[in-house]
């Protein structure tokens, strides 16, 4: 039509247009995008006080032959066994699935795991000490399925642990599987403190000393000196004389109120005062002098 006819090479130019312009857009976007993500910095390395070497982004490896903590290979034996188990243990290839026993003696339990288990091991059980059998004396209550020897002897072990008994299965081997019960040292108990002594009984006594009295010419003495030579020879460790002895001088009395040492002391001066007065006192010959 005349004024709508178009060449073809026209309509080529005009389509080509905004193609450079979506192209321009996509090639910022990524230039963008691209410059964004190098912005952004990696996480640095790490060093783990544990082991001394990096660990990115914090991350320790892990290794199936190390310790994490520590670094180092962990033996088979520490990865394997718990401490009362030797590495020369070989757990019987047999899975028990209902091993019920409701306060049997260790005896027979030890007995029936040996028959159970078909006689793959050993079982050695401590001989009575101080009158104390173990074996037969301690019961055992135990409810487990789907185990085999050693979980059965580890279930043992923490129901002892757990009761505080001291006894512990151990598995090792010597030719054969062994199983051996131990008795574990106990810590010796602290002796109860002694209950305070009693204190000693009393007792009252009245002692007349009038065969004692007189002056210096008959070789006697007075109350006073009496009592002042008890207090001088009393022992320290009998306490204070003054609460054990007293006396009433018209009466030629001691009043005596103290243990039964303390009136054995007094008596004793007493008897030894009488002699001396004895041979201080004139004779009756002396008497008849002039």
């Amino acid at each position: 039509m005349p004024g709508e006819s178009t060449s073809q090479p026209d309509l080529i130019m005009k389509s080509k247009q905004p193609i450079p312009v979506l192209t321009t857009g996509l090639i910022l976007l990524t230039l963008l995008a691209t410059a964004s993500a190098q912005s952004v910095p990696k996480p640095a390395p790490t060093i783990h006080p544990a082991i001394g070497f990096s660990t990115v982004g914090g991350v320790v490896p892990t290794d199936p032959a190390t310790d994490p903590a520590t670094g180092l290979p962990i033996s088979p034996t520490t990865a394997t066994y718990p401490q009362w188990v030797d590495s020369r243990w070989n757990d019987p290839d047999i899975i028990l699935t209902n091993v019920i026993y409701d306060n049997r003696p260790l005896s027979e339990v030890a007995q029936d795991l040996r028959a159970r288990f078909h006689d793959t091991f050993n079982i050695i059980l401590p001989m009575p000490v101080d009158g104390k059998d173990w074996a037969c004396d301690t019961p055992i209550k135990l409810q487990l399925k789907n185990v085999g020897a050693m979980d059965v002897f580890n279930a043992m072990n923490l129901m002892f642990e757990n009761d505080q008994t001291p006894l512990r299965w151990e598995l090792t081997s010597w030719g054969r599987p062994l199983v051996q019960l131990r008795v574990l040292p106990t810590a010796t108990p602290k002796p109860e403190p002694a209950p305070p002594p009693l204190p000693a009984e009393t007792q009252r006594q009245v002692i007349f000393v009038g065969n004692l009295l007189g002056d210096e010419t008959s070789g006697g003495l007075t109350m006073a000196q009496i009592v002042k030579t008890i207090s001088d020879i009393w022992p320290t460790d009998f306490g204070d004389v003054n609460k054990v002895i007293s006396f009433h001088k018209e009466a030629q009395l001691l009043v005596l109120n103290g243990t039964r040492p303390q009136l054995d002391f007094i008596q004793q001066t007493l008897l030894a005062l009488g002699r001396k007065v004895d041979l201080a006192r004139p004779k009756n010959n002396d008497l008849k002098r002039p």
